[in-house]
């Protein structure tokens, strides 16, 4: 039940945030969206429409709900991780959530195969592991659903295409069609999400670019300035 009501208001709350922004600063020149908010987007952008979209979550938090195995983990590499590292996940039954920050990973699975992993492949001093979560997000969680949320989200009617550059934190690149955006949205409920590596890849293809986050704003900036330090401004609209 709290899933559900955690989705009906933070899409709402996505949505009026990115017309504040649009008020005071005018229409952005790209947007990055990740997880839920890749769901507030579509909306914000005139792609789909709310009641569309929460048609295209029921079966997602329903099934959310119902997980009882796992954990979302937080891992902080004092160094940095390595590809080996992450390559190294599946032997433990382990994956990738969402690429934070060059120093961060956020990973489903259980925190024994976590700890089994980071003892065998980074060295138990090189890697801190924090359970977050009584449920796995993203990769591991989504597969028990995939089917399902993949019929939903398909017949979702994605048409217009909005005046804004839309970049892909799944797919790395920039978007262009609609039929991206449904593809996208799909992948981003069972894929890794490259956060980090999309924000750095902005900030080299936007010269003098100034960042707003619109969400979860202290979590946000700071995924933003461990990414890009100083180099770029980071606002917050909440």
């Amino acid at each position: 039940k709290w899933f559900h009501e955690l989705t009906l208001a933070t899409i709402p709350v996505h949505v009026g945030l990115y017309k504040v922004f649009k008020k005071h600063f005018g229409q952005p020149d790209v947007i990055l969206s990740c997880s839920l908010g890749d769901v507030s987007r579509n909306i914000c952008i005139g792609a789909t429409s709310y009641e569309e979209s929460l048609l295209g979550m029921h079966d997602f938090a329903e099934v959310f709900t119902k997980m009882k195995s796992g954990l979302s983990i937080h891992a902080t590499f004092p160094a940095g991780y390595h590809a080996q590292h992450v390559d190294a996940l599946s032997k433990y039954d382990l994956a990738v959530s969402i690429y934070q920050t060059p120093l961060h990973l956020l990973i489903g699975g259980s925190i024994e195969n976590a700890q089994k992993w980071a003892q065998s492949e980074v060295g138990i001093d090189n890697v801190k592991l924090k359970a977050l979560y009584p449920y796995p997000l993203h990769t591991i969680l989504m597969t028990e659903c995939y089917e399902r949320i993949h019929e939903r989200i398909t017949s979702t009617q994605i048409e217009s295409w909005p005046h804004v550059q839309i970049y892909s934190a799944v797919e790395k690149m920039y978007l262009s069609e609609p039929h991206q955006l449904r593809a996208e949205l799909k992948k981003n409920i069972v894929s890794a999400v490259h956060w980090s590596e999309s924000l750095i890849a902005l900030q080299g293809d936007l010269k003098d670019a100034h960042f707003f986050n619109l969400g979860p704003t202290p979590s946000l900036t700071y995924f933003h300035k461990k990414t890009l330090g100083n180099s770029s401004p980071i606002s917050d609209v909440f």
